[in-house]
């Protein structure tokens, strides 16, 4: 593929893709359109909490990457990332919810037992810490645009059968007029008669602009007839749609430039509605995912290959069977770390239990 071809592939993906980052140190979490890190662009993400919350730059050994989220359009992508990046600003500013599940577990029981609030560490702790929040706000943004294709949907099929009724009628008048176009003679013939009377000039300016007003209305009954006789036939010849048609008499003129050339323009039987369908889900950590309570169905989940500070691209997202062989070999990791853990405890125990009579022995004597 040529540099030029690649470029513009990209342009037409930019906004299909989301790569989620978050800081190893302080699950701090950012959102970027392009698989590197942009310094200027992802430091205005973060939020000022407090003295060292903001560092001048990103650090490449202590920011990696989270998760890629890839979209059907580019469309519902941006639509995704704006909704995240809105409810990550919701978070950090409604950060007193009196639970505090960032903080260790004895620090939390402390503030729930005295009512008191976070010291300004723990505060920034818990402002900085959005790696939870941000895979229940995926999920969440997720089940929402669901509910707007929904919407989107039926509001298609409406549009759709608006659109078949009014082509039924527009080709219904172009046959009407089309039939009658011997009509179009008698209003040019009735107009050329009003031209030939009295000069206008020796009129009165009522009477004057009066006959120009009617002279011109049949003018333009007669050129609506055999406007009507020339668009029948292209649709005939396959020129033209009448749904080209009926578009353009409803829209009016193109501007030759402009915002409201791209808006007429735009073909809005190709929009694709929102869905879940077809969304992909690649995470560093898969385990990750369990952090939202519930995914919309449709959602595909995946793991991200092996990449040390960039997210890799998407094509080189691991297949199905790759991830089920992974997550095989994590669930046997973790039963075997759970069963050295008995057993070191039961270890343990025992040991206790031979050490105790002799102590006791010692302590008599």
């Amino acid at each position: 593929m040529s540099a030029s071809a690649e470029k513009a592939m990209r342009v037409a993906e930019h906004g299909r893709h989301i790569f989620i980052y978050s800081n190893i140190r302080t699950n701090q979490v950012i959102y970027s359109l392009n698989r590197s890190l942009n310094n200027h662009s992802s430091l205005q993400q973060l939020v000022y909490a407090g003295k060292k919350t903001v560092p001048a730059s990103l650090r490449k050994d202590v920011w990696r990457p989270l998760a890629t989220v890839t979209f059907p359009s580019p469309t519902q992508g941006m639509t995704a990332y704006n909704l995240l990046l809105q409810f990550r600003k919701l978070h950090e500013m409604h950060w007193d919810t009196g639970e505090y599940p960032m903080l260790p577990p004895d620090v939390q029981k402390k503030l729930k037992e005295t009512g008191n609030l976070p010291t300004r560490k723990e505060r920034a702790k818990v402002i900085m810490d959005q790696k939870a929040n941000t895979v229940a706000d995926l999920a969440a943004v997720l089940e929402k645009q669901n509910q707007v294709g929904e919407k989107q949907r039926a509001e298609l099929e409406r549009k759709s059968e608006s659109a078949a009724k009014l082509e039924a009628e527009f080709m219904k008048r172009l046959e009407m007029k089309a039939a009658a176009l011997g009509k179009a003679e008698g209003f040019e013939s009735a107009a050329s008669e009003l031209e030939s009377m009295d000069p206008l000039d020796r009129l009165p300016d009522g009477k004057r602009k009066a006959r120009i007003t009617e002279i011109n209305r049949l003018k333009k009954i007669a050129n609506s007839y055999r406007l009507a006789a020339r668009q029948l036939e292209r649709i005939r010849a396959g020129e033209v749609t009448a749904r080209e048609l009926l578009d353009q008499r409803l829209k009016g003129p193109v501007p030759k430039k402009g915002w409201r050339r791209k808006l007429m323009l735009r073909d809005e039987s190709k929009l694709v509605p929102f869905t879940s369908e077809g969304v992909s889900v690649s995470w560093a950590d898969i385990l990750d995912a369990q952090y939202a309570e519930s995914w919309p169905s449709g959602v595909l989940h995946g793991v991200l290959d092996q990449s040390r500070h960039t997210a890799p691209k998407p094509q080189q997202i691991l297949p199905k069977h790759e991830i089920a062989a992974i997550e095989e070999a994590t669930t046997e990791e973790a039963a075997t770390v759970e069963a050295a853990t008995e057993e070191a405890a039961i270890e343990a125990a025992a040991a206790d239990e031979e050490a105790a009579p002799k102590q006791a022995s010692q302590e008599a004597r």
